[in-house]
């Protein structure tokens, strides 16, 4: 039987839509040399030749650097972060607390020690070096960050909008009798799969949401975009808290998989229906 349980468990949990593609290495490394060339330029008395050959230039360049690359990259994280936990369009207010507190506020609460000392160690004035110039620089290229991030995400937000949306028609002369042996079926490597309650790992010609058109929905149920579980495969519902909800699968299966939470209000419902 050409079946892997631990494998099983690690592949079909992936989420099947299409994430939002954001700058890579290449372009936050630009942008943070970029910004430190501004910020070592300003911190010089004037615009002029002299800054680029000035002793402090160099050592400052890469530790500004390095700085604003850090800060750009948890920018990402956080950003990416948000996406999945409070999406654009369903909170707008909340979320754009959530950016400015975690994706301006956070990062400048953790350089602000950092560069103080820095500027303290070379004995300058800290209103002038600090306050009146780097301060001002880094929270203005936090804001460009984040709005740059917002920007990628309608443009791929607006891709999807375009796309055409094909109507899925139900699937006539299904036998139902096929149904009855299926556990489960789910998606792993994009390849779409079912499972007998023997635990045999069979092809499925469907995807999901085609299956759900023809399979009885009072039998099964999309507990996650990548999973349909059969009520008479489930041994065991445990309830973690209001949001998040686990089923145990029966043996051969033996699987422990997590309700998403967009399911977990329907599919208590639906299995209470028995």
């Amino acid at each position: 039987m050409d079946f892997n349980i631990d494998r099983m468990k690690g592949s079909i949990g992936h989420k099947v839509n299409r994430h939002v593609r954001y700058p890579g290495y290449l372009w936050r490394w630009l942008f943070a040399m970029f910004t430190a060339n501004l910020i070592v330029i300003n911190k010089g008395s004037c615009f002029c030749v002299a800054i680029y050959t000035a002793e402090f230039y160099g050592i400052e360049f890469l530790f500004d650097t390095c700085i604003v690359f850090i800060l750009i990259h948890i920018v990402v994280n956080v950003t990416a972060y948000l996406d999945s936990q409070y999406p654009w369009h369903k909170n707008n207010q909340k979320r754009i607390q959530k950016q400015i507190l975690l994706g301006v506020c956070m990062p400048i609460l953790l350089v602000v020690p950092l560069q103080l000392f820095y500027v303290l160690l070379h004995e300058r004035d800290v209103d002038k070096s600090f306050f009146n110039t780097y301060l001002y620089q880094i929270t203005f290229s936090l804001l460009v960050v984040n709005i740059y991030l917002f920007y990628c995400w309608s443009k791929e937000d607006k891709k999807k909008e375009d796309t055409p949306k094909l109507t899925i028609k139900p699937i006539k002369n299904f036998d139902f009798e096929l149904y009855k042996d299926i556990a489960c079926i789910y998606i792993e490597e994009k390849n779409y799969f079912s499972l007998s309650f023997k635990g045999e790992k069979m092809g499925w010609n469907n995807t999901l949401s085609e299956s759900m058109l023809f399979l009885p929905s009072v039998d099964f149920y999309p507990i996650k975009r990548s999973f349909i579980v059969n009520r008479l495969a489930i041994l065991e519902m445990r309830i973690i808290n209001a949001k998040k909800t686990k089923i145990l699968l029966k043996p051969p299966i033996d699987m422990e998989i997590e309700i998403s939470q967009r399911e977990n209000a329907g599919f208590k419902k639906w299995f209470a229906k028995k």
